[in-house]
């Protein structure tokens, strides 16, 4: 049963000693912070939908060009976790698993804020409050994630070979290909738009047969496989907040859609297949 002992490694983390106890309380408060940040923003978008992209609109202070607000706040967590990681050691002290963990998080936000801000054909202007309380959130994101990785997760070498942590690396990389498929699918139709084209259209194939946001779709399964891979609270608050976030937003998206497009496919979801 030494998998299952290794699948509920986070209830047993690195016992800390008593130069750590300062961190430690640090680490708990921040984390505490992170995580109370998923229900607090899941009452505020069942009130608000969040002034960006089709529906930003005027009453939430001043702008800022959509492509530079979202390159900043997708930056920080580039920064941020790396710092984290290496406050206590190089990476090449790091184990595989911790290297892979490196990997997959930094891959994904450089991809997030510079692929991603480089190849959208434009983003509307955002609220310059959009792009702070993305900071606050992506700052004691970053660190209870990268402390985890780095310092107060147990993550030896063996563990990159566990069923649990090959399970979410696979729901990780899954979540990545369906983000980026369904953003390059909403990318051809806005440079339709730029062309002449609708000014909205009705994205289709694909998974958006079966639901109206499988970008937010893949997004949410990248952070549970993380959680499942890193076996963490930090990563579970992560995909905690990241499901309050985008779930709202994609029902509110579904109904735009419907309200918009009279002929909208009514057997689609909004971002869980056959569900919701």
């Amino acid at each position: 049963m030494d998998w299952l002992d290794d699948s509920i490694a986070f209830l047993r983390p690195r016992a800390p000693t008593p130069a750590d106890i300062p961190e430690t309380l640090l680490y708990a408060r921040t984390l505490a912070v992170v995580l109370l940040h998923a229900p607090l923003l899941l009452v505020i978008l069942n009130v608000i939908v969040a002034p960006y992209g089709k529906f930003n609109r005027p009453g939430f202070g001043p702008t800022v060009n959509g492509k530079l607000g979202w390159l900043f706040f997708e930056s920080i967590p580039v920064v941020a976790f790396y710092l984290a990681v290496t406050a206590s050691s190089s990476l090449a002290a790091l184990s595989s698993t911790q290297l892979v963990l490196v990997l997959l998080w930094e891959v994904h936000y450089i991809h997030r804020s510079l692929v991603y801000t480089w190849r959208a054909p434009g983003m509307a202007p955002m609220s310059v409050f959009t792009v702070l309380g993305a900071i606050c959130f992506n700052v004691p994101n970053g660190y209870v994630n990268g402390r985890f990785v780095g310092y107060f997760g147990d993550l030896p070498d063996s563990v990159a070979t566990s069923p649990r942590f090959l399970a979410g690396v696979a729901v990780f990389a899954v979540g990545m290909v369906i983000n980026i498929w369904a953003d390059n699918v909403l990318f051809g139709l806005r440079r339709g738009r730029h062309a002449g084209g609708e000014r909205y259209s009705v994205p289709l194939g694909g998974l958006y047969s079966w639901v109206s946001c499988p970008n937010y779709l893949g997004e949410i399964l990248e952070w549970v496989g993380w959680a499942i891979a890193t076996g963490s609270w930090a990563g579970t608050a992560f995909a905690l907040f990241t499901a309050c976030n985008l779930v709202p937003r994609a029902i509110k998206q579904h109904a735009w859609y419907q309200a918009t497009f009279p002929n909208y496919p009514r057997s689609r979801k909004a971002v869980i297949p056959l569900l919701l």
